[in-house]
């Protein structure tokens, strides 16, 4: 009071708390005030003085002591949900709490947005146009509209694409003003297991058909018109046991792409993988390819054992694999083994590799039976 008088400065005090007793037959108690204190300059007869103002605030912070426990507390049951939770009032179309799980699933720290701003947010349509600021399900439960389990794509802010589903509707607080709450769960994972649970139930059928019809054909052609001949058995066997390593490679990769250098090596091992030299980078390859490559080296190498490079022990093998216009171009080149000859008549094995590879590669096959060694050229891997 003694610098509001000297000074002539008015002081506010907000929600001052202080003892006040009402009546002298009862005890003081604890009050809240607002309390201004302004000076009156003198009047005629010289004497400043003193204006004072109280007005008892108790039940208002009261009230919003109250409310701020009760949003303290809300918001320590939110933050255990494993679920993202907001709350946005009627009143100002703003977010008014939001729990942690909330921040991480969307990538953004804080969520303090009003409705007319939610168009910042990464959410998309099927087609991958971003969702307007009214069409997002908080905006639309602002609106009175109810939505449930409703399923949408995200885009973070790192780029991961994730798949969101979610549930908002209006309620009210305990002092009866409206509100909109809105739960959501990035189900990425579960929806990832759930295609991955339904490939697993349909992919070994297919596999097994595929597999099936490969043998039928490779039975057929083997023995057909040569079941007399010796070794009809012997060249069965190793297709199937080609077919059966190509097949290993796959399933240590979950049947999805396949490293062609593991196709390479495994196609090899079995003639004596010393005698090649592999060289080149290393790419995936689809299912379909990885197969048809495997099938068609295994009978390279082994027409190269009878008739070519690998019948003379000096003779070798190089297989270089490179980049061709952004797809790998696989050469396979025999050397020291005898002059080679155009053959009469094509094999089994030759068309076996031809046609395989016409059909599972784009870009096809070239096979020279040059004097100094046979060479074969696979594109479009």
């Amino acid at each position: 009071m003694t610098r509001v008088m000297d000074g002539g400065q008015p002081y506010v005090g907000r929600q001052m708390r202080t003892p006040f007793q009402a009546r002298p037959d009862v005890p003081p108690e604890e009050r809240y005030f607002d309390i201004l204190l302004r000076r009156i300059e003198p009047a005629s007869d010289g004497q400043a003085r003193l204006f004072v103002q109280a007005l008892d605030v108790t039940e208002a912070v009261l009230t919003s002591q109250e409310n701020q426990k009760a949003k303290a507390q809300l918001h320590a049951v939110m933050e255990e949900m494993p679920v993202g939770e907001v709350l946005l009032s009627l009143e100002t179309r703003q977010v008014v709490l939001y729990n942690r799980a909330a921040s991480l699933i969307v990538g953004h720290d804080v969520l303090t947005r009003s409705a007319e701003q939610f168009g910042v947010y990464g959410a998309m349509h099927a087609d991958g146009a971003p969702f307007a600021s009214e069409d997002y399900p908080a905006a639309r439960a602002l609106s009175g509209e109810t939505i449930e389990k409703e399923e949408q794509l995200y885009r973070r802010p790192d780029g991961r694409i994730v798949r969101l589903s979610g549930d908002c509707k209006r309620v009210a607080d305990g002092t009866g003003r409206p509100l909109a709450v809105c739960t959501f769960t990035d189900f990425t994972d579960l929806r990832q297991a759930l295609d991955a649970k339904s490939l697993l139930v349909n992919e070994p059928n297919h596999r097994v058909k595929n597999t099936l019809a490969t043998v039928q054909a490779l039975a057929g052609q083997t023995f057909c018109g040569d079941a007399a001949q010796p070794g009809a058995r012997e060249a069965f066997e190793g297709r199937l046991l080609a077919l059966s390593r190509a097949h290993n490679v796959l399933t240590q990769a979950d049947w999805r792409t396949a490293s062609l250098m593991r196709i390479i090596h495994e196609a090899i091992e079995p003639f004596g993988a010393a005698r090649f030299a592999v060289g080149g980078e290393d790419v995936q390859l689809p299912t379909q390819k990885a197969v048809a490559v495997a099938m068609a080296l295994h009978e390279l190498a082994t027409n190269a054992v009878k008739y070519g490079a690998l019948t003379r022990e000096q003779g070798r093998v190089s297989i270089d694999c490179e980049d061709a216009d952004g797809r790998t171009r696989l050469e396979w080149r025999e050397q020291g083994g005898p002059p080679v000859e155009e053959p009469r008549q094509i094999g089994f094995g030759m068309r076996l590799l031809t046609r395989a590879l016409d059909r599972d590669v784009d870009g096809g096959i070239d096979v020279t039976f040059a004097p100094t060694g046979v060479t074969c050229v696979i594109r479009g891997l």
